[in-house]
């Protein structure tokens, strides 16, 4: 009986099968890249209007998964003139010389109450600096799939206000970055 045989070898093939990572097109209409503090006693909280990212992602494909991003730093708003005119310029972003800002992952882990965990480099200015950001992800198998993560920066890590507000005593040195992101497998 040869077909015993073939069927063994055909079932190792198939259960054994490498996974890949899946790549995902963001909805960005649907998505959010935020930032926010405290400035003055007052919290803020603002957005960058120009960004984009890749996500090549599968849970049982981590170690080929990766996810990167780069975002306009000329493109934050926060609705507020002065910190909206003030970011842009040279003691903040410094948008002229560094018009964007890059994340670049380097690992992701699952923890057990099925979030993630993600480790990687967040280049702001002529900072780079490794980050870890946990994130949670909705049901994999429904579309579409929203992905939310949180995370905390010293921004005087990254040379942000050094001249200004070195200390903190105006703008928080603590900024969180929130993400909020809408996708669908290609």
């Amino acid at each position: 009986m040869k077909i015993l045989p073939s069927l063994t070898i055909a079932s190792l093939l198939f259960f054994s099968a490498p996974s890949f990572a899946e790549v995902y097109d963001i909805d960005y209409s649907k998505s959010t890249l935020t930032f926010s503090g405290n400035q003055a006693g007052k919290d803020f909280t603002g957005h960058f209007n120009t960004w984009s990212a890749s996500i090549d992602f599968a849970p049982d494909a981590l170690a080929d998964s990766h996810i990167s991003a780069t975002f306009d730093t000329a493109s934050a708003k926060t609705g507020d003139p002065m910190l909206d005119s003030a970011m842009p310029k040279a003691d903040w972003f410094h948008s002229k010389s560094f018009p964007q800002a890059t994340f670049t992952s380097q690992s992701i882990t699952a923890n057990d109450d099925g979030s993630y965990t993600m480790t990687g480099l967040l280049r702001i200015r002529d900072q780079e600096r490794p980050v870890t950001i946990p994130f949670t992800l909705s049901d994999l198998s429904a579309a579409p799939v929203n992905a939310k993560a949180s995370f905390t920066i010293d921004r005087t890590a990254y040379g942000i206000g050094m001249d200004s507000d070195p200390s903190g005593e105006w703008v928080d040195k603590s900024i969180t970055i929130t993400l909020d992101l809408t996708a669908n497998t290609q």
